[in-house]
């Protein structure tokens, strides 16, 4: 893959993606599920993902699901490293109005959220990204609470280490 500093996201990058992450990043699939090793930096896509979208699309929601509250307080970090890397032109386009170690609410309206997966899915809506899945404790009962989202369009993206033979 080339360098590209600026990919179609709209958003700089300041680094090349991994293929897989730029896969990732490019396909226009509603659902994925990605089965990973540890430490090849999904999360940072995930996050990357989220924000791009967040920038480009007035009242873009995403919400991050994660194994525990220090997991999902990363996925907020990585998006926040990142908006704040982007040119000034993009920061004063869209501004972030809301920063806390859970989430980043946008001046179009656009939303982050990231929570433990303790935290389930019932009365939340938006696009959705869960990372880790096979080592979540309710992962069959976060699943069918996940359908509802598929079905009215938002986007579900699955990624986790194995687990056995989960």
């Amino acid at each position: 893959i080339p360098k590209r500093r600026f990919l179609s996201l709209g958003i700089s990058l300041g680094t090349s993606p991994y293929p897989y992450q730029f896969a990732f990043l490019t396909e226009g699939a509603r659902f994925s599920i990605t089965v990973k090793a540890r430490q090849v930096g999904f999360s940072y896509a995930f996050a990357l993902r989220g924000l791009s979208c967040a920038l480009r699309q007035s009242h873009y929601s995403a919400l991050y699901l994660s194994l525990n509250q220090r997991d999902a307080e990363e996925k907020i970090r990585y998006a926040r490293l990142l908006y704040n890397s982007q040119p000034k032109e993009i920061r004063r386009k869209v501004r972030l109005t809301r920063d806390s170690m859970q989430e980043l609410y946008f001046s179009n309206g656009s939303r982050l959220i990231s929570l433990p997966c303790s935290s389930g899915l019932r009365g939340k809506s938006g696009h959705l990204f869960l990372d880790e899945f096979a080592h979540f404790r309710d992962d069959e009962e976060i699943f069918i609470a996940a359908l509802p989202l598929a079905s009215r369009g938002y986007e579900v993206h699955i990624a986790s280490t194995p687990l056995g033979a989960r």
